[in-house]
């Protein structure tokens, strides 16, 4: 699905696009998928085919750097505190036990 250089299908070249994720994209199965954010160069046809459905959306050349979803990327959110737990109660007597 990426494509570094133009593809060719007989012997034409096709257009390509620079797309970034919105959305994990795996590549072939039992791969690991393109993370969020990720710039692929892609075929003209599956970028609009991606754009339309939300799976991608196209590069603005003026925005050069792209927020990439991770562990750290905002510093100031805190995390919610743990409710406490339910009272422990022993388990109810079986009979014959």
């Amino acid at each position: 699905m990426t494509n570094e250089t133009p593809a060719k299908t007989a012997g034409k070249t096709q257009k390509t696009v620079p797309v970034v994720t919105l959305i994990p994209i795996y590549p072939e199965p039992g791969k690991a998928p393109h993370p969020i954010g990720t710039s692929l160069t892609v075929a003209a046809e599956l970028a609009q085919f991606w754009i339309d459905r939300k799976i991608a959306r196209a590069v603005k050349h003026d925005a050069e750097d792209i927020d990439r979803v991770g562990p750290g990327v905002d510093k100031k959110t805190k995390l919610a505190p743990l409710p406490a737990a339910p009272a422990m109660t022993p388990p109810p007597t079986q009979p014959g036990a």
